[in-house]
């Protein structure tokens, strides 16, 4: 076929293909279904009055047309149609028509046809061919700009805590679905990784709860053979899971998983595996989905597809009024990742630790360094899990309330107090003019000077002999305390130079 080859690896595992072969019969069911007569959306609406008028003779692929197109598209959306439909359906009527190519070839071959039966023969075949392809080249498929991953958005930390807020409150699915955007944006799992999720890619207890260090964190192990493309599994020491993320998926276990399904129904699903590029990964003990379908909780082996998931993230678009337009209207699981890389490589840390930033960023997203970046990839073997933590708790270890998150960024550097928007009901105030009038210097006298002036020494001292992290103190406590020296001394010498 002209600009056309078939590979035996055309399908990157036998779940893709599987998933494939499934669209493809589905689509045939719904174009049977139309030439019968029967207006469907989905397979599922054949009922038993329906199957009366069911007629699979109505149908053949050398008969295939624009018209059974239009009837895929009936009743569903744009992205359906392309990646459920119109995506799996090409490739496979173009399989077929190779295949008549090469029956048509054969019997010329083969056949002891005169000139004009041969000629008859090669118009059918291209007749048949021109009118397949036509019928495909017709259809004028435009990706929506709903999951546009070039549209990329980037949400503040004040943002993200108001969609995460309005999520929660929104319904009696607020618990789940703000688990699902913690996810995505503190984890920076892709769509496909969540859907695979499962408690036990965590660190759990013996009743399927996340475990917890000292300084209250969890980890991730998320296998390469559930990654994209299989080469994107957790670090060996596993991602953060930051202290509040821990809770709220502890508190979706306790008050809407474990309730419908106890962990001890996962261990039905011992020996589940998940095969990658030359490896398996087998849960010998037990497997249970994460997030499940509506109505399947008690199944742990029922996960939300992919596509669930991202319908869920365009259905939260219209509670997210406070977002700009041009956020809120491409609101989407890809906002995640490119989120949770620019708080990461843009968190205030000690000088010494800017460098490191990117490293952490890569680790929390599971990148890996190129291989011709001999740079990246010989410090990071030198780099050690503290200095991850360090950085990931001044970036994505904030608070949910907006007051509380005003006092964190206030805290480590990122605003400083004269921004303060957040009222003491937690709402934003509008700055006006009368914020912004500079405020007359008062001259200082000797006495105050010479107080700043040792108070400012001090404040060396103490950024001096803390360098490094002091073995009692916690990364958190350590950034803060430094950050909160730093702050002060700027002001004073500030002030000693005015």
């Amino acid at each position: 076929m002209d600009g056309f080859v078939l590979k035996k690896d055309g399908f990157k595992n036998d779940k893709a293909a599987k998933r494939a072969c499934e669209e493809i019969k589905k689509s045939l069911v719904k174009i049977i279904a139309a030439r019968s007569g029967i207006s469907i959306k989905s397979f599922r609406e054949l009922n038993e009055e329906k199957l009366k008028s069911y007629n699979p003779s109505s149908f053949s692929l050398d008969s295939f047309g624009i018209e059974d197109l239009q009837a895929l598209a009936y009743g569903i959306s744009n992205d359906t149609f392309q990646s459920h439909y119109y995506s799996p359906l090409v490739p496979f009527m173009q399989f077929f028509l190779m295949e008549e190519e090469k029956k048509y070839k054969g019997k010329i071959k083969d056949g002891n046809f005169d000139f004009y039966t041969k000629m008859e023969e090669t118009e059918k075949f291209n007749e048949l061919r021109t009118s397949i392809l036509t019928s495909l080249n017709q259809v004028n498929v435009k990706r929506s700009q709903n999951d546009n991953d070039e549209l990329k958005v980037f949400l503040t930390k004040e943002e993200y805590c108001q969609v995460f807020n309005r999520v929660y409150e929104a319904s009696k699915q607020g618990l789940q679905r703000s688990v699902l955007l913690e996810i995505d944006f503190k984890l920076g799992l892709r769509r496909s990784e969540i859907s695979l999720l499962a408690v036990e890619d965590f660190w759990i207890d013996e009743n399927g709860f996340l475990n917890t260090d000292d300084e209250g964190y969890g980890r991730l192990h998320f296998p390469k053979e559930k990654s994209k493309g299989f080469y994107s599994p957790s670090p060996s020491f596993g991602n953060l899971v930051p202290p509040k993320v821990v809770e709220l998926i502890n508190l979706y276990l306790k008050n809407v998983l474990y309730p419908k399904c106890p962990f001890s129904e996962h261990a039905k699903y011992a020996g589940k595996t998940f095969i990658g590029n030359n490896s398996k990964k087998v849960y010998k003990d037990s497997h249970g989905f994460l997030f499940r379908k509506e109505g399947y909780f008690y199944n742990p082996d029922s996960n939300l597809t992919p596509a669930s998931i991202g319908t869920y993230f365009r259905n939260i678009r219209d509670l997210l009024t406070f977002l700009p337009k041009e956020k809120r209207e491409v609101f989407s699981t890809h906002d995640g990742r490119h989120t949770l890389n620019e708080w990461i490589e843009t968190s205030i840390v000690i000088p010494k630790l800017n460098e490191k930033r990117d490293w952490a960023a890569d680790l929390q997203m599971r990148h890996s360094a190129k291989s011709t970046d001999v740079g990246k990839k010989h410090y990071r073997m030198k780099l050690d899990e503290e200095t991850y933590k360090t950085i990931i708790d001044a970036s994505i270890n904030f608070p949910y309330d907006l007051r509380e998150l005003e006092k964190w960024e206030i805290d480590l550097g990122y605003k400083s107090a004269d921004e303060k928007r957040i009222d003491d009901n937690g709402l934003i105030k509008i700055p006006t003019a009368k914020q912004f009038i500079p405020v007359k210097r008062v001259a200082l006298t000797a006495d105050e000077k010479e107080k700043l002036r040792i108070r400012s020494n001090e404040l060396e001292e103490l950024l001096n002999s803390t360098c490094q992290k002091p073995v009692n103190w916690s990364a958190h406590e350590w950034l803060m305390k430094r950050n909160g020296w730093l702050k002060e001394k700027e002001e004073i010498d500030s002030k000693l130079i005015s």
